[in-house]
Parts: C-alpha cells; sequence; structure tokens
C-alpha cells in the first residue's frame, strides 16, 4: 500500500504545513481503514511539537508563533529564559460574541454548508404541516441557528452512509417536526402534538 503521508513536509512553509495538517485530520474522520487512520494520527503526532522540543532542539524563533497555556512552569520559562512566548489569555468577550464566533465556523463539508436546508424540509414536509414546519424554521432563523440544522443532516447522512444505528429519540428534541424530517428521530411531533416549544424553549 502506498504511504498517505509520503509527502515530504520539510520544503514547505508553516502556512502550508499547517494546512496539510488540516487536511490529514479530515482525511482522518473519513478513513474506513483502520491501518490507514493509525498511519495518520502517527504522522500528525510527529508535527505536535512540545514547547521543550523547540527549545532543546534550537529552534526558539517559533515560540513566539505558539499559543502555549498559561501555567507556573510556562511562566517560569518565560521569566527564567527570557523567552518570548505568547502565553493562553482569557478571551475578552462576551458570551453572545463568543457563541456567534463559534457558531459562524461549522465543521462540516461544503456541500453541507451551502445545502439551502429550508428547502429539503419544505419538500419533504407534507402540506398539511406546512404551517408547523414554518413555525420551527422561523425560530430556527430567529436564533441564528439554521447551521445547526445542516449540520444534523450531515450527521444523520453519514450515519445512514455507514450503516450505524441510532436511537428512536431521546429528549425534549422529539417534539421538533424539522428533526423528524432531517431524520434526528423517529417521533412524528405533528401526530403526537408536541409542542415544538418543548424543544426550542
Amino acid at each position: 500500500m502506498i504511504h498517505p503521508l509520503a509527502e515530504d513536509f520539510s520544503t514547505l512553509k508553516d502556512t502550508e504545513v499547517e494546512e496539510k495538517l488540516q487536511e490529514l485530520s479530515r482525511k482522518y474522520w473519513q478513513a474506513n481503514n483502520p491501518s490507514v487512520k493509525q498511519q495518520i494520527a502517527i504522522f500528525i503526532d510527529l508535527y505536535k511539537t512540545d514547547i521543550f522540543d523547540l527549545i532543546y532542539s534550537n529552534k526558539v524563533d517559533y515560540l513566539p508563533e505558539i499559543l502555549i497555556e498559561k501555567t507556573a512552569s510556562t511562566q517560569q520559562l518565560e521569566t527564567h529564559a527570557e523567552l518570548n512566548l505568547k502565553l493562553f489569555e482569557q478571551l475578552d468577550v462576551d458570551q453572545a460574541e463568543f457563541d456567534a464566533m463559534c457558531q459562524s465556523d461549522w465543521f462540516m463539508p461544503e456541500e453541507y454548508q451551502n445545502m439551502d436546508i429550508e428547502g429539503f424540509l419544505v419538500n419533504q414536509c407534507p402540506k398539511q404541516n406546512y404551517q408547523r414546519l414554518t413555525e420551527e424554521l422561523q425560530e430556527f432563523r430567529s436564533r441564528n441557528m439554521i447551521d445547526i440544522l445542516r449540520v444534523l443532516k450531515y450527521v444523520v447522512d453519514t450515519l445512514r452512509d455507514k450503516n450505524v444505528l441510532w436511537g428512536v429519540g431521546r429528549g425534549s428534541s422529539v417534539a421538533s417536526y424539522a428533526l423528524f424530517l432531517i431524520g434526528v428521530h423517529k417521533i412524528d411531533s405533528v401526530k403526537y402534538d408536541l409542542d415544538w416549544r418543548e424543544f426550542l424553549r
């Protein structure tokens, strides 16, 4: 078998190495072959360098580019070794701003990022249930949660593609008709007269 990581990284710039490692991480999660996954994991670990390895290998110039956890050890190292370390500090953003930043960058394939999930749901929905679906989608939009529906569609499609079984339904999510249409659960919340507000409180 050809090693999936045969490329020589030593000729690449730091930004190119980072891109390659991100690509390898994606390949790791997509790989079905355990031996390929193991090879990818070993290769990625080689590039997760400890800061002390950098110091002992005389590569201290790289240290300012690495975000380092602020601990007693790293603070002492910075003080006594006179190194210019970039220590992790608490972000100066409120929770709403941080949530917005996180929700704007979902880990899913581009085809799902660009998917018209509302159009998909409307096509799946019987006409007599349009009103119910419209109410839910309006609430998802008002909370800026449409991307969650895209992620869930990606997860469900991936589970189906890999022949993975999941439960009938759990908790208040079964009150969502949109999640039923996506396939997250098997409970028809319209049939059983479940209020979507139990889920989107």
